[in-house]
């Protein structure tokens, strides 16, 4: 069965004893508050983790105006950057684990010890519910039936209960939905030193 916002809405208003919605723009007070808080939350839990559905890469270009000071170069993130990850001087640095990239995250824009242009790789803002993993409509519902506890069921011990389930479905989510592919071989300059002595 797909899955879409008023589903993901009704997960949550079940938990926290409220009446099912058939709509997120219902008139309903369930609906409501959902209306409020849906998107915030979405990005709170997106933010939370590396989903890997919503991992994303850019190169982005150095702005026209460098920082004040600190930083060599200035570059705009994307608009649907949720959160940063890495950044890279060198597309290359990814692979042979050799990142000594000196950045920084201010406002929409990363302030990096660098010019031309940065790679990154960062968390992106996914709203179409089709590409959410199971792990995360899961986070996703309780991390909104934490938010719906007090205004609905006006329980502040159900909204410590859903909090903790929220905290649980990101630890399962880890196992889950961590990163899958091959991992990169990082080594730090002072073994390979080492061992060509």
């Amino acid at each position: 069965m797909a899955i879409n916002v008023t589903k993901i809405c009704n997960m949550a208003i079940l938990h926290v004893g409220g009446s099912k919605i058939s709509s997120i723009n219902d008139n309903s007070v369930e609906a409501t508050i959902c209306e409020v808080h849906y998107e915030i939350a979405r990005d709170k839990v997106l933010g939370d983790k590396d989903w890997t559905f919503a991992t994303s890469r850019a190169e982005i270009a150095q702005n026209a105006v460098d920082p004040v000071f600190g930083y060599q170069g200035s570059f705009t993130l994307p608009s649907d950057c949720i959160r940063v990850m890495e950044v890279f001087e060198d597309a290359n640095a990814y692979k042979n684990g050799n990142n000594p990239l000196e950045w920084e995250r201010e406002e929409n824009n990363i302030s990096a010890d660098t010019t031309g242009s940065v790679f990154i790789r960062y968390i992106k803002r996914i709203e179409t519910t089709s590409r959410f993993s199971a792990g995360f409509v899961d986070a996703l519902h309780h991390y909104l039936a934490y938010l719906l506890a007090v205004p609905l069921a006006q329980n502040k011990g159900l909204q410590t209960d859903m909090m903790n389930l929220y905290l649980r479905s990101l630890k399962d989510a880890a196992n889950a939905d961590g990163l899958q592919g091959r991992s990169k071989r990082i080594r730090s300059s002072r073994l390979v030193n080492a061992r060509l002595r």
